[in-house]
């Protein structure tokens, strides 16, 4: 029986540190993507990119007097790229190319998903998009959040039935959520790393993980106390006991 017990309860923490990991994941997205800036952060994250990593800027700078010619007695003007179509106002093409790039990445993230496959890291910023950008970005990560909430309750309440103490129930589930908090630490001291590379918009996407971290390793630790302080109660309740029951057979030996 004790083996069943233990293989039960091995398998639901299991569980419920991926369901945390999970948890904690879709947390970082809904706070960051849900931040004010997050657009415009994001705008500039690509812009820098585009400029420091490939040739888009030279490539606009040279075509900034073709398309000043185009917008003669134009408000603005309609420009290509591939199946995207990026509307410039012509006021921007009298500034740099900068305005010119940040205008058109804002245009391909606002309107409608033009593409369903991922061949190109065009089309996969367009068919993915939506998980950050989109009205509903928000509420699809707080949904993933609160269903990994279930999920993770559920398997607490399983273990519960499993544990040999419950007493050390709290404890068991403490440090299981400091745990799921590690890797967001680890996410958050590599950030830094991703600033001047293509991968920089990364860190803009994780950069909740910091706050999910302090957040999930405070309730692993408020946990962990709790447990212990059960532990120390159900422990001072026994010693009363065991001194009440003998301060009784003192007593009744007296009476005798």
């Amino acid at each position: 029986m004790s083996i069943i017990r233990g293989a039960a309860l091995f398998l639901l923490s299991s569980i419920l540190v991926v369901s945390l990991l999970m948890g904690n994941l879709a947390l970082t997205m809904y706070l960051s993507v849900g931040s004010e800036n997050f657009k415009e952060s994001i705008v500039e994250d690509i812009a820098s990119v585009l400029k420091n990593q490939t040739n888009a800027d030279e490539s606009i700078q040279n075509a900034l007097p073709g398309l000043r010619e185009q917008c003669a007695g134009k408000s603005e003007i309609i420009i290509n790229y591939g199946d995207f179509n990026a509307t410039i106002q012509c006021d921007n093409l009298e500034e740099s190319s900068d305005q010119v790039i940040k205008q058109s990445i804002t245009e391909i993230i606002d309107q409608e998903t033009s593409s369903e496959i991922c061949d190109s890291p065009l089309n996969c910023f367009s068919k993915y998009k939506g998980l950050f950008f989109s009205d509903g970005a928000k509420n699809y990560w707080k949904g993933m959040f609160v269903l990994s909430l279930f999920i993770s309750l559920a398997l607490i309440g399983g273990m519960f039935f499993f544990v040999e103490n419950r007493v050390d129930l709290p404890v068991s589930v403490g440090f299981l959520v400091a745990f799921s908090s590690l890797p967001f630490i680890v996410i958050n001291f590599m950030l830094p790393y991703f600033d001047n590379g293509i991968l920089k918009p990364i860190a803009t996407i994780f950069s909740s993980s910091y706050t999910v971290f302090i957040t999930m390793l405070g309730i692993g630790v408020l946990l962990v106390v709790m447990g212990f302080g059960l532990k120390f109660i159900k422990i001072g309740e026994y010693i009363s006991k065991k001194f009440d029951f003998k301060k009784k057979s003192d007593k009744k030996g007296e009476a005798d």
